[in-house]
């Protein structure tokens, strides 16, 4: 399996040492499955809303370069859960995946979101 691994966090302040964790855990993930690692994204992205860079690595996918994309957790994606639910959905409409390292695969057809919260 080809992966991006995508590490984001909300600031500037310290995003070295959270971005290190997040690379740590999500290449380390891959490593032990045998998954290539195709690109790493690191990516400063405040609030809810789905960050430009994550939107390439979705049509990366898209486009056959990558068959999931690699998170430390599902919050990674978005705070925001209907944001988050649509990248899941797009991704899903392909056959791409997300990985999250601290959970399990994820894609639509193995999480339920509350209808409440999209």
């Amino acid at each position: 399996m080809k992966a991006i691994i995508y590490c984001r966090t909300n600031r500037e302040s310290g995003s070295r040492d959270r971005f290190l964790a997040q690379m740590e855990e999500t290449a380390g993930f891959c490593g032990s499955r045998g998954y290539g690692i195709v690109e790493t994204v690191r990516e400063i992205c405040a609030g809810s809303m789905t960050g430009p860079l994550l939107k390439k690595a979705v049509a990366d996918c898209r486009e056959g370069r990558a068959d999931a994309i690699v998170v430390r957790d599902i919050s990674r994606i978005g705070r925001n859960y209907s944001e988050a639910a649509a990248v899941m959905k797009e991704m899903e409409s392909f056959g791409g995946m997300f990985l999250e390292t601290r959970g399990v695969e994820k894609s639509m057809e193995r999480v339920e979101i509350p209808l409440e919260l999209v």
